[in-house]
């Protein structure tokens, strides 16, 4: 989303342009997608456990597959079996 839908284009007016800034910073600061740590936070393990986004293709692949090694390492600290990579969780 941030990468496609919040895109400044040329045609976009200043109240437009915006607010695309305001939504793009805030999802940024609060999801923290910029973060070392970001397979490891609690949006992004909410995010693959959540049927519609498990795919995580909003972050880039090398972090995707950090997020699934940290959420196989969680349930493995629980004692559940490990969750399939891009298995289905539903």
């Amino acid at each position: 989303m941030i990468s496609t839908t919040l895109c400044i284009e040329e045609s976009d007016m200043t109240a437009e342009r915006a607010f695309k800034n305001t939504v793009r910073r805030q999802l940024e600061t609060r999801l923290k997608l910029e973060s070392d740590n970001l397979t490891e936070s609690i949006p992004t393990v909410a995010c693959m456990l959540d049927p519609w986004f498990k795919h995580l293709h909003f972050i880039p692949v090398s972090k995707r597959e950090a997020a699934h090694s940290h959420l196989n390492s969680l349930l493995q600290d629980e004692g559940e079996p490990l969750a399939a990579k891009g298995g289905s969780a539903e």
